[in-house]
């Protein structure tokens, strides 16, 4: 029983329905899963999680889905089908009838009007309209919670908004940079650089297909085109040239050569990861 003398869940009975929810988001969760976490029996679960957190099991599951749902509409490029099958949604359809029926937009339409907002410091109109993480929300040390997520001030959240954007930019643009400057710099010596390729057992035929990939990735990197798939390409491509022409570790310059190489794969790895960000054509794409 708590103070108040009705019967309801522990804190740490409620915080660890929240992370259970939350790790097995994309999964089917039934109520006696929920039974089993809290050791509750099954003939008191509903009631006493009604009392805790003020809707059945499932609304909350529900709930939890859509916030999920939400964070990744803000935080991704994702496709609507891709986020059904993330939230645990039975395709987009279920996804968006249901988020309709909750927000009162469809998700489509919902993340065309919040990435606005998050531009141009429109303030937020719901509960849910920026969201942690979901470990963060099953972290809450409070059990009458109904639905993971928080309300935030508005010139806060402009500000981190537009720092984050910002920063996925001149990520972009920084990390294609080199790769632009380095495909335009081929085609003024092309004749010496395949050479150069033929010397280290590369065909010098090769080399429009390498002018190429660093020209037009680049290209598609700062227009946020693509980016998930052509990061992996040029992902990829970095390590194959690390491993082609600065093999030589005997030699200090090869090796920091290598290593440079290699972290830049890394970079690109981070953009098969996250995708473009707001400002790009993916997003744009995916609305």
């Amino acid at each position: 029983m708590n103070a108040s003398g009705r019967e309801a869940m522990a804190p740490w009975q409620a915080r660890c329905i929240r992370a259970y929810i939350a790790l097995n988001v994309r999964s089917k969760i039934r109520v006696m899963d929920l039974v089993r976490v809290v050791r509750f029996a099954p003939n008191r679960f509903d009631r006493v999680f009604k009392k805790t957190f003020d809707c059945t099991p499932h609304q909350y599951v529900m709930r939890m889905r859509i916030a999920h749902a939400q964070r990744l509409l803000l935080g991704t490029d994702d496709s609507l089908s891709k986020i059904a099958a993330a939230c645990g949604f039975r395709n987009q359809s279920h996804l968006s009838n249901l988020f309709r029926k909750m927000m009162g937009q469809p998700p489509g339409e919902w993340r065309r009007v919040h990435s606005r907002s998050l531009g141009d410091g429109a303030p937020f109109e719901r509960p849910l309209s920026l969201l942690p993480t979901l470990m963060e929300s099953a972290m809450n040390t409070s059990p009458n919670v109904s639905a993971p997520g928080f309300v935030a001030s508005g010139p806060v959240n402009k500000r981190n908004a537009t720092l984050a954007s910002t920063a996925e930019v001149a990520g972009r643009l920084l990390l294609a940079l080199l790769f632009l400057l380095s495909g335009l710099g081929k085609l003024g010596a092309y004749g010496s650089t395949a050479a150069y390729m033929s010397a280290t057992g590369i065909p010098g035929a090769l080399l429009p297909a390498v002018i190429a990939t660093e020209v037009f990735g680049a290209l598609a990197i700062m227009l946020g085109w693509k980016t998930r798939v052509i990061a992996a390409l040029l992902a990829g491509f970095s390590v194959l040239t690390a491993v082609a022409f600065h093999n030589n570790f005997a030699d200090q310059i090869q090796m920091v050569m290598f290593l440079k190489n290699v972290s830049i794969a890394g970079g690109f790895l981070l953009l098969v990861a996250n995708g473009a960000g707001s400002f790009s054509i993916d997003r744009r794409s995916a609305t």
